[in-house]
């Protein structure tokens, strides 16, 4: 028998996948196409936006609109932005049920094997990749975290801010793609949170409407 929380998440998944089918239904007769990677996003209930810079790094007012899950919302900006071209950011965090670790190919690489041990779970959930990291998706219910701290050189968590998701470009002409696109998003490792430093407090969404983010 599954716990509630897992049937909740579940039913949640399920609800944005078929609201994403009924609206690509519904707009099927329109002549453009939206990438499959965005689709795939909407589909995981994850909140999406244009962004018109190539830089990892940008401010969250620089965002061409608020995150959304509305299909015909990222449709429009795509169809928008199509010719000059723009990048796309997922917003993490409780509205998009989603934190995202990355860690970089040198030296992030080390410390992921020192904070994860034998645990390799971690594999198997949704990441992407751009020229000098990894992502790695899991699920977030607004459980209180640790943060890593300075501690665990070339790791990020990100959590109530913006990133760079596929099929964005960086600006060294790098593809960001996802490495196993049709995986499913998984529980945060425990063996992680207990090598983690401080406690980080929740976030209410007032706090965060006001503030710009910085995607690292």
């Amino acid at each position: 028998m599954i716990s509630a929380e897992e049937f909740l998440r579940k039913f949640k998944e399920e609800q944005a996948c078929a609201s994403v089918q009924r609206e690509l239904s519904s707009t099927a007769q329109s002549d453009f196409e939206l990438d499959s990677a965005l689709t795939s996003a909407l589909q995981r209930g994850w909140y999406l936006a244009p962004v018109l810079t190539r830089s990892k790094y940008f401010l969250r007012r620089s965002l061409e609109g608020e995150p959304t899950q509305h299909l015909a919302q990222i449709r429009l900006w795509a169809s928008a932005y199509s010719e000059c071209g723009c990048n796309w950011v997922v917003e993490t965090g409780i509205r998009s049920g989603l934190l995202i670790l990355e860690f970089t190919y040198d030296i992030g690489q080390a410390t992921i094997r020192y904070l994860l041990e034998d645990d390799c779970s971690w594999h198997t959930t949704v990441q992407f990749t751009d020229q000098n990291a990894r992502f790695v998706c899991f699920r977030y219910s607004g459980q209180r975290i640790r943060t890593l701290g300075t501690r665990f050189p070339g790791v990020t968590i990100h959590l109530d801010d913006c990133i760079l998701i596929p099929p964005s470009i960086t600006t060294k002409a790098s593809q960001i793609s996802y490495l196993n696109p049709c995986a499913r998003t998984l529980e945060l490792p425990d063996g992680l949170l207990a090598k983690c430093g401080t406690r980080r407090e929740d976030l209410s969404r007032s706090d965060n409407d006001g503030r710009d983010y910085i995607a690292a």
